[in-house]
């Protein structure tokens, strides 16, 4: 049977009430996405305020190493490139306080966007690349796709105008998720090729110790959470692989709805500890993640422990190879 055999059988078997509760619990999410938008674009603006603080250097500084999107930087005349990075902070500050304003208007979505983009390609045109805006840049250029009317009244948007916007807010979570699942493939990876050469990888027990204590010498730092780490030593080994599993599955999670607030609280957290263990901030990469897994539409619904815990990933292959 094709799958639209299958499908126009699974509908015609719902009952008329039911299809009506499926779609009032559309609209319930619809309304939640459509206020998480401007709460994220809010957001957004609040990325560019602190941005402030930077501005004197940025404008004094002439010297760049520059990324391909501000390349443009170097065709300038010596007396102008002040005047252009002036424009790109400008963007940034405007082009997302627009964004805030009208979030309903495809331009204006699409200024917000650019005035991140150039003005971090700027920020991290100076030899070092600074990730932590970086879902800041991919989140904000895939909700510039959301579907014309998507700000309009519950009532008055169709069906399908509803769907895309929560695709697309949804697409745009599994993208985020998908970076952490490459930052834990990454880690899992040199791991193994660390194992081959026959070095200390993650998969010693003194490898998270190891590891801090490497760190805060490089970078002459010290820290109470990294001296505890390096102190107890195979203890802080389960952490490490905590964590590597929280990045690897993160993907998952954007299928799994009932999980999403209990694993953003865990990224979350992870960067938490990064900060207090090593001094490196990401604070921004904070916030979207509370955004998009705290008060997104998705997840909001009430899940038991237990449903929680038989959602885990992983917990499916205990059960497949416990069965006879």
């Amino acid at each position: 049977m094709s799958f639209r055999k299958k499908f126009s059988a699974h509908t015609t078997s719902i009952s008329s009430s039911e299809m009506v509760k499926v779609w009032e619990k559309l609209t319930q999410r619809f309304i939640s996405g459509q206020t998480f938008i401007r709460c994220y674009y809010c957001g957004l603006f609040f990325m560019a305020v602190p941005y402030l603080r930077r501005w004197p250097d940025l404008l004094e500084t002439t010297a760049f190493d520059t990324l391909w999107p501000v390349y443009w930087l170097n065709w300038l005349p010596e007396g102008s490139v002040r005047i252009a990075v002036g424009g790109i902070l400008f963007l940034f500050l405007f082009g997302t306080m627009l964004g805030a304003i009208s979030p309903g208007y495809r331009w204006a979505r699409l200024v917000a966007f650019l005035g991140i983009f150039l003005a971090q390609a700027l920020q991290n045109s100076y030899g070092k690349i600074s990730h932590s805006y970086h879902l800041w840049h991919l989140s904000a250029f895939l909700l510039i796709f959301l579907p014309h009317g998507w700000n309009a009244i519950a009532s008055g948007v169709s069906r399908m105008t509803k769907l895309q916007t929560l695709q697309t807010i949804w697409y745009t979570l599994a993208f985020i998720l998908m970076t952490y699942s490459m930052s834990g493939l990454g880690k899992i990876v040199c791991a193994l090729y660390q194992l081959a050469l026959g070095e200390v990888s993650a998969f010693h027990p003194l490898s998270m110790s190891i590891h801090v204590a490497t760190r805060l010498l490089e970078t002459n730092t010290e820290t109470q959470l990294g001296a505890f780490l390096i102190e107890i030593g195979p203890w802080s080994w389960p952490l490490l692989i905590s964590a590597t599993y929280l990045q690897f599955v993160s993907l998952v999670i954007a299928f799994r709805p009932c999980l999403l607030k209990a694993w953003g609280l865990g990224l979350v957290l992870f960067h938490l500890s990064v900060w207090f263990t090593f001094k490196i901030s990401f604070f921004p990469a904070c916030l979207i993640l509370a955004l998009f897994m705290f008060a997104g539409p998705f997840g909001q619904d009430c899940y038991t422990i237990k449903e929680r815990l038989l959602c885990l990933p992983g917990i499916g292959l205990f059960k497949f190879l416990g069965k006879k």
